[in-house]
């Protein structure tokens, strides 16, 4: 069965590039690829328990975090600011 992620929220809202980001959510284990504002290049991951935690990439700009499942695209409702 193919599921979407569901994102409950992150934290920091705002972060400099290099910093870590925690999603918290369902169905995290099936994230294949985190892009922040559809950035050019997907940022790095890991999961941690219920948790996802993506390092904010060079190429992140202030938009949506959007986690990418074989079901689809889940974004964040909030934006993400980058911090200087």
């Amino acid at each position: 069965v193919l599921r979407l992620a569901v994102i409950s929220g992150f934290s920091p809202q705002s972060a400099a590039i290099g910093a870590d980001v925690t999603i918290t959510g369902q169905h995290l284990s099936s994230v294949k690829e985190v892009r922040f504002n559809g950035g050019t290049t997907p940022a790095p991951f890991r999961i941690s328990g219920n948790t996802l935690i993506a390092t904010v990439p060079g190429t992140a700009t202030i938009g949506q975090i959007c986690l990418t499942t074989d079901a689809g695209v889940t974004c964040t409702s909030s934006n993400f600011t980058l911090a200087k």
